[in-house]
């Protein structure tokens, strides 16, 4: 796979991620009924401003940039990991709740890697002296 195509799917994650966290959790609020949930739609509306944000400063080559997908990262990798126990109750086994939120955190990273750490240059180039 190119980097561009990388890149193109790593930003469309962030978009839909961001478009489908901020109409959820403003959506979701009526649904609460304990504090885990509240604290996961918390984080689903987190993660949709994050995600938005993220893509914007990402195209616009902001320095921000890698701060707020790195947060992006955390938000979407806590609310995978938190969901299960807080919709499913304790009946979810605590293997499979840590189990979804590493598989989402090595996504976070991938989608962190391609955006952030694969955009910059391996080594600066060195003024041509002659």
């Amino acid at each position: 796979m190119s980097r561009r195509v990388a890149r193109v799917l790593a930003l469309a994650l962030l978009l839909v991620s961001g478009g489908v966290g901020l109409r959820n959790g403003l959506t979701e609020w009526s649904g609460v009924t304990n504090g885990l949930q509240a604290v996961v739609t918390g984080g689903v509306l987190g993660y949709g401003v994050l995600g938005l944000a993220s893509a914007l400063a990402v195209v616009l080559r902001w320095r921000l940039a890698g701060w707020l997908v790195t947060l992006w990262g955390i938000d979407v990798t806590m609310v995978a990991t938190l969901a299960p126990r807080a919709y499913g109750g304790p009946d979810v086994p605590l293997g499979g709740a840590l189990a979804g939120g590493l598989a989402t955190a090595l996504i976070a990273y991938g989608v962190w890697w391609v955006t952030i750490r694969s955009a910059q240059p391996a080594v600066a180039a060195a003024p041509v002296s002659r």
